[in-house]
Order: structure tokens, then sequence, then C-alpha cells
């Protein structure tokens, strides 16, 4: 009962401050995983979200990047997409919302999910990422077309593991490096991007852990560490964390955190 109280007093305080707020200037990094937590989807929430976030300037994922790297000034709000773990929804629901405001989203993908059995599949959902059995996740066809159509490719290990509970680099090297070899192989395209799964910096992953990424990768990206772009001494991109049913409050409300370099 304390539990609900508190959800509902949050969000009520979210929703009050996020109403009076608007997106800080800066360039936005958001990650997201699905459109919804139900069965039969509907992507109008998430078009009305995309219209609202577009008094900002919504950017593709690979422009954010560049202009993150060049350690860009902006004057006005810029915002930029990228979805975790590969799931189905990704193409039939989200990637034609983003490509109508010119949100080409990079799609972090595990390819074990993408080539998972039904017992694997539903052992991934359960226990690596804690969503519906109804999930499901993207085709290679799907992954390849994306691609075709604008959006970037991304690894997130083999089977989205917590890097920072491997103790053998030898299991590090394959779930990082692998991942990039299958995409490759799959797409017929090399990626230079890669995320850590979960995403935070000193729990999830190390620097140990980023120097090997970065045998493999350009580009890192944690999910977390949103109040600076960097980590780990400009190794690592920042990102922050942002699902499409939130409500426009509530995100209106954290994207008016000022970020700095």
């Amino acid at each position: 009962m304390k539990k609900i109280i508190r959800n509902a007093l949050r969000s009520l305080t979210l929703t009050t401050l996020g109403s009076l707020s608007k997106p800080a200037k800066g360039i936005h990094l958001l990650n997201s995983h699905i459109l919804a937590k139900q069965v039969i989807l509907d992507s109008t929430f998430f078009d009305h979200q995309l219209k609202k976030l577009s008094k900002s300037t919504i950017v593709p994922f690979e422009e954010a990047v560049d202009l993150i790297n060049n350690k860009a000034s902006v004057k006005h709000s810029l915002v930029a997409f990228s979805y975790d773990d590969g799931f189905k929804e990704c193409y039939t629901h989200i990637a034609s919302v983003l490509e109508k405001y010119n949100g080409y989203a990079c799609f972090f993908i595990n390819p074990n999910f993408v080539n998972g059995d039904s017992q694997y599949v539903a052992n991934f959902l359960s226990e690596k990422v804690h969503m519906p059995e109804y999930k499901s996740p993207m085709s290679w066809f799907q992954i390849k077309d994306l691609k075709a159509r604008g959006h970037m490719i991304g690894a997130h290990t083999m089977d989205h593991i917590r890097i920072s509970e491997l103790t053998d680099k030898n299991d590090i090297k394959h779930q990082i490096g692998e991942c990039q070899k299958v995409i490759f192989e799959e797409i017929g395209c090399k990626t230079e991007y890669f995320a850590f799964p979960y995403g935070h910096p000193n729990r999830d992953f190390g620097i140990d852990d980023v120097m090997i990424a970065k045998e493999f990768y350009n580009y890192i990206f944690s999910a977390s560490n949103w109040k600076n772009y960097f980590s780990y001494d400009g190794l690592v991109y920042n990102r922050r964390h942002c699902e499409p049913y939130w409500k426009e409050s509530h995100i209106n409300y954290f994207l008016s955190k000022k970020i700095a370099y």
C-alpha cells in the first residue's frame, strides 16, 4: 500500500512540475526499449508524444553523437533516440513514427535473442530484461530493413549479459566482440556502436570492460550518468532512460535538466 501511495505521489509531482517545464538546451541522447507493456499495441500515443517533442529538434542518433563528440554548443534542445534489446515492436510500430519526425534511431540488439528458440526467448524475457512473455525479437530481415531505411544498428552483447558478472576475459570478449561479427554476417554492415546492457558505470561494467569494447567499437554507450555527456574521461557516451509510454509532462520534467561536458 505504501508503495502505491508513494508512486502516486511521485507521478503527481512529476506531472505538476513537468507541465511547467520544457527540455533544456543541449543534446539529449535517449534510450528506450518498447512501445508499451501491452499485448495489443497502438502507436498513436507515441506519435502524439513525438509531435510535442518536435517543438525541440528531433535529430538522427548518429548526428547527435557526432555533435557530442565534437563538443558542439547548441542554443536549443536536440533530442535523439536509441532502443535496446531489439524488440519486434521497434520495427512494427516505433520506426515508422520516428521517421515521420526525423528521429532515425540506433537499435542496439542481442544476436542470440534474434536467433533464439522459444525456450531461449522465454528465458531472455523473464530473466534478462524482465519483460512480459508475449514480447518477441525482431528478425534479421527486419533489422536489415531498418538499416536500409537510415537507422543505425548497434551491438548490445550476444546474450544481454551484465558484463561485471563475468570474470573470464575471453567470455567478455566473446559477448562484446562476437556481437559485432554476427551483426556483420547477418546484415552486411559493420557496426561501430556498442551499448552495455543495464548500462550503469561501475556497477554493470568498468574501465577494463570499456577498453575491451574499444578494441571493436568506436562509440560506447551507457544508460546512466545522464547529467554528463561522458563517463570514463570521454570514452563512454551517456544516455538517458525514456520510454514511449511515459507521460509527456514526465518527459518534459526529465529533459529540463541540463547536461554538462
